[in-house]
Formats: C-alpha cells, structure tokens, sequence
C-alpha cells in the first residue's frame, strides 16, 4: 500500500492502516469543524473563498505539522491550488481506505465458507451420525 502523498514536490507519509494516523486524520477533520464550521456567514465571495482556503491550509498543518500547508500551496490564500491540494489528498487517503476494506474483505471471505459450502458440511455432518 502505498503511504506516501506527493504533490507539488512535496512528499509526506500517512499510514492510513494506522490507528493513531486515523485518529489524528479524524482530529483534524473534527478541529477543522470546530474552528471553521461556526464562521459567521459573509456577504462577499473572497470572505467565504478566504476562510476555504484557511480551513484547507489548517487540515495539512494538523496532520502534518506546523509548516506544511506553506510547503504545499505555498503563502497564499489560491482556491484553485487549495481545491486541487485537498482533492489530491482526499483522493490519496480514499485510495488508501479503499484498499484495506478490499484487504479485510479478502481476509473474511477466506476464512467465512459460502452457504453452499455450509450445507454441505451440515448434510455431510447429519449422514454420518445417521
């Protein structure tokens, strides 16, 4: 599985089959909520793209580290490299998420027989003590 995001030259690591990696994923997301969701609503269309862009550069400096979000989009505040970081990101983590379900899955369906598989077990089981 691949754990490294790269995007605008930058590299950085997101086990996403780590627990402590989720819960600073989910903190984040859950933080970003806390101090963006509640903004007061503003009239003006750069208000409401300014605070966007805030919330996004916010996420990568909390997963990531202070820092982060000026090594990616660099220092200002432009929504089409905010959109494109985020989506890239999103993508990234779906990717990674996308695969350990697929993994899980497999393991289940290994280790679970079919229905067919179990009445024949049950038939086989009910001849014998006959």
């Amino acid at each position: 599985m691949n754990t490294t995001w790269e995007f605008s030259g930058v590299s950085l690591v997101l086990d996403m089959d780590d627990v402590n990696t989720i819960e600073r994923y989910e903190n984040a997301f859950a933080a970003m909520q806390e101090r963006f969701g509640e903004q007061e609503e503003t009239a003006s269309t750069a208000g409401k793209l300014r605070v966007y862009c805030e919330a996004i550069r916010f996420l990568f400096d909390t997963i990531f580290g202070a820092g982060t979000a000026d090594a990616l989009l660099g220092e200002g505040l432009h929504i089409g490299k905010c959109e494109e970081a985020y989506d890239s990101f999103l993508a990234f983590v779906q990717a990674q998420t996308a695969e350990r379900t697929e993994r899980h899955a497999q393991m289940v369906r290994k280790y679970t027989p079919n229905r067919a598989q179990r009445r024949t077990a049950e038939k086989s089981a009910k001849a014998d003590k006959a």
